[in-house]
Order: C-alpha cells, then structure tokens, then sequence
C-alpha cells in the first residue's frame, strides 16, 4: 500500500515530566500516556497550534500559529516538554498555521526530525513567502507533488501509538491505494493534511482548515467520509476526539464528516483551536452537526469568537486544553482553572 513508515525514537527524561501551559493546570505527563494539548494563543491575531506527546516521549507540533504568536509557542513547547521537537506537521499554508515557524525555530526550538506539509503545489491562496521558510529547513518533507500526494500515507510511530496522515490536497490514501477527489479545489483551506492518532482504543481525527461545504467551500470532508469504509486508520464510528476544522467555522463541520467520525450512542468530545478573534467559532452551524454525536461529551473551545455565544455543549478555555489518555484509554481533560472532565475512550 506504498505506506511510508518513519519511526523517530524520542529523548524521554525521567518517567514523569511537568506539564505545565503557564496556567497552573497541574496536569504531569507520564511515560506511557498520550498528551495532547491544544494551545491557547493569545487574541493579538488568528492562528493556532497543539503539541501532542507520545507515550514513548516523541514530540510534534501540530501547525506552529501565526507570526504573533511565536513567543508563545515557544515557552509553551520549552516547558511542557523541552526545547526539542521530534516532528512537525504543517496542515497548510495559511499563515494562521505556519506563519510562526521560522521565528519558533529561530526562537530556540530544534526540530530533529521531519516537517511535514503537503508540498509547493497548487498554491492559489498559500503564502508562499512563509512557505519557503519551512521549505528551505532540512527536515522538509513534501507529501504532494505535481503528479498527486505520492507521500500518502505517511506514518509516525510514537510507541505503542500512532499518528497517520490519510488525505491531502485532494488526495486520499485507502486500503486499495491513493484515490483523487472528485471535488474541485478552488483554496488552500480544501487542500489541507488530515490526520488521525491512534492509541489503543483511542482515536483523535484533526484536518487543519479541511472544508465541508458550507460558505460554498469545496465540500471535501463529505468526499473523504464517503471513502471511510476504505480507509483503515479510522475506526469508522469509534473515534472519540476530532478536531472540528477550520476552527469550527461555518466552512466544515459537515454532518456526513462528524457521522462517519463519531458514530451514535456514545461520549465523545470536540476540540476547537481558536483565539477569540475569529468571528463565529465555533458556529452554530458546527455546534448543531456534532451535537447529537456527543453524548454526554463537550466541545471544548481555547477562546470563542467574537460572536460566540453560550451553548451547553461548549465549554470555553480561556486558554489552553490539556488531554491525556493512558494505556486503560482511560482520558482526562484539564483546563487552566484547573477544573477536570474524564472520559472511558474503551470499546
């Protein structure tokens, strides 16, 4: 299945490290659990970024936020686990979600490992200026090319869990091969990577600025559903973290996306990076197609729009969201009040 297969071997310390955003959460990562923390960048601009830790102490940042929000990005990285980072994954080229990488790495971050991004192709709205910056680094890592995303799917192991990158640029990766959308992609947004982590029972879906549909956006997240039962990293049903995309606008969130994640009859949670100065996120829209999804779960929000108004499914932050889950997929979920909600992601 052209799988390519990339194991990094982290630099773990001692068996439990601090986990500590600045927000006095109190939340410790431990050797054998899988962090995921969504960072609550500042409202000074748009942008956003979330660290995940393997159980075997292997590092990624997921997007890296926008030129503002560099500093932030750094000290957070620098205390929750250092300033080394095995990996990064660029869903896409807006500077929201790369516009901070080359003052993170010339801030003081070191990057031992790959920087993923689905490529220089395709570029209509990209910033490509911003782009160079992460194509001139020497763990770049193209997954897409002019003749399609040949680097799908690409895989990272992190112990006993993993994080697989399925779709990018109008390219998914299934069982039977890499297959091409029959959706015409007019933005960067559309083009972005999806991914999922996998942990025992445990499974968290994110797809950077993917759209679904709505402000008559290119409809990808429901072309990627209909391929579900062909793509065998998710668990169809089963996954009980996804990260609503674009920041839970109106643009994604579509109904078939969320069904063919979530599944009925169970508790599940939302995950929404924002920084209070997007205007509807998350929207009603998002809210209302993932609502009968969550059972007894919540969409967590780092800071609502503008706009954002109060709904009983949607908890705000005020900052950044720490999520932990150990080899029983036992889950907890800390905010920076220091308050906690558990969650059985057992089947």
């Amino acid at each position: 299945m052209n799988w390519i297969l990339l194991t990094l071997l982290g630099c773990p310390g001692p068996n439990v490290e601090p986990l500590d955003s600045g927000n006095n959460t109190g939340v410790t990562s431990v050797q054998g659990e899988i962090t995921i923390v969504q960072l609550g960048l500042s409202s000074s601009g748009i942008g956003e970024a979330a660290l995940i830790r393997g159980p075997d102490g292997t590092t990624v940042l997921l997007d890296v936020g926008g030129p503002g929000h560099a500093r932030q990005v750094v000290d957070a990285v620098e205390t929750l686990v250092g300033p080394t980072l095995n990996a990064v994954i660029l869903t896409h080229a807006h500077t929201d979600h790369i516009g901070a990488f080359e003052a993170i790495v010339d801030g003081g971050l070191t990057i031992t490992g790959p920087v993923v991004h689905r490529g220089a192709v395709d570029l209509e709205d990209a910033n490509t200026r911003q782009l160079q910056s992460v194509l001139d680094h020497p763990g770049s890592l193209s997954l897409c090319d002019d003749t399609g995303c040949p680097g799908l799917p690409w895989t990272l192991t992190m112990g006993d869990a993993s994080l697989t990158l399925f779709a990018a640029n109008g390219h998914v990766a299934t069982q039977d091969g890499r297959v091409e959308l029959d959706v015409p992609l007019t933005e960067e947004n559309a083009r972005s990577l999806v991914g999922v982590v996998t942990f025992g029972d445990f499974q968290y879906v994110f797809g950077g600025d993917v759209t679904g549909g709505g402000k008559d956006t290119p409809d990808v997240e429901s072309a990627i559903a209909a391929l579900g039962h062909v793509i065998p990293w998710v668990d169809a049903g089963q996954v009980d973290l996804v990260h609503l995309n674009h920041h839970g606008i109106s643009s994604s969130t579509s109904p078939a996306w969320v069904g063919w994640l979530l599944g009925e009859g169970r508790t599940t949670h939302g995950l929404v990076g924002a920084t209070g100065v997007y205007l509807d996120a998350p929207s009603e829209e998002a809210l209302d197609a993932i609502r009968p999804y969550l059972g007894d779960g919540r969409v967590w929000v780092t800071r609502t729009g503008l706009l954002g108004g109060a709904d009983p499914v949607m908890v705000e932050a005020n900052g950044s969201i720490h999520i932990v889950v150990d080899g029983n997929a036992n889950g907890t979920i800390t905010l920076p009040d220091g308050s906690e909600t558990t969650f059985d992601a057992s089947r």
